[in-house]
């Protein structure tokens, strides 16, 4: 009896959790969401938690970066070790009001791998994924960011 109620417990406490997150952004235009997400992105630093091209994890790559986004320079800023690199960055509404996030990295291969622009997948409160794929040589990638 005692472990059915910690399940329910777990289980009303998550509901809860998402349930707030929905509410937030409930009835807001893209251009008010564009705004929270951008503010909340510049609130913290960010690690990638998962990346994956046509299905094949290459997360290992990225697990020493610590990302820094700043939309007043419209740039970020990722660091691993004493190696840093700062590339535009910008966060958008496209032509058809599609949100999406666009990196131009330029002096390393991995980071490389984020440039283009970036469609959102999911926005949560700790985390969001970005998915980019491209019709014309099948590529598609998968990137999450995890607040630290």
């Amino acid at each position: 009896m005692r472990r059915f109620q910690s399940k329910i417990i777990v289980l009303l406490t998550v509901l809860f959790c998402f349930s707030c997150s929905i509410e937030d952004f409930e009835g807001k235009t893209e251009e008010e969401l564009l705004q929270d997400y951008t503010e909340r992105v510049n609130a913290s630093l960010y690690r990638i938690v998962d990346f994956s091209e046509n299905e094949i994890d290459l997360t290992d790559a990225y697990t020493n970066f610590v990302f820094s986004f700043d939309s007043i320079e419209d740039k970020v800023t990722a660091t691993a070790f004493s190696f840093s690199s700062e590339a535009p960055w910008l966060f958008y509404l496209d032509d058809s009001a599609v949100m999406k996030f666009q990196f131009n990295f330029t002096n390393d291969s991995n980071l490389e791998r984020l440039n283009g622009d970036w469609s959102i997948d999911s926005f949560l409160t700790d985390q969001f994924t970005l998915v980019k794929k491209d019709p014309s040589t099948g590529v598609s990638r998968y990137v999450t960011f995890k607040q630290i």
